[in-house]
């Protein structure tokens, strides 16, 4: 019994390893890529102290989140190196929080928002 069971079960190819087929063969063989990129960002002051002004009695940096856009451009050099160039626009917003002394000696609460927006360049080159 057992020799009949052993011929039937390796007498049979096994099927259960098919190669997987590759999805987007040629996409890696391209020699440019483009793509984009979507982020958040945070940006804050770093408040260093001065003591040129005497009626500025405290300065407290408020930081907010932002977004980032940016376009991928991948450059195929090689079979194992990349250029890839990541210009991004960044959006974001801050505040600084000025607690201030009048000549009556009371404080007084100002806050100032600040909006930037930044352009950056990431030149990045990288083995793949």
């Amino acid at each position: 019994m057992i020799i009949i069971a052993s011929s039937i079960l390796l007498g049979h190819n096994c099927f259960a390893q098919k190669p997987k087929p590759e999805n987007l063969r040629k996409y890696d063989r391209q020699w440019i890529h483009f793509g984009f990129l979507l982020g958040i960002n945070h940006a804050d002051f770093i408040v260093r102290p001065n003591s040129f002004n005497t009626s500025v009695y405290v300065v407290e940096p408020i930081g907010d989140n932002g977004f980032s856009l940016g376009i991928v451009s991948n450059l195929r050099l090689g079979l194992y190196f990349d250029l890839r160039l990541i210009p991004t626009l960044s959006f974001s917003q801050r505040a600084l929080e000025y607690t201030l002394v009048d000549n009556k000696n009371t404080l007084i609460t100002k806050i100032k928002k600040f909006e930037s927006t930044f352009i950056d360049f990431k030149n990045m080159s990288s083995n793949s």
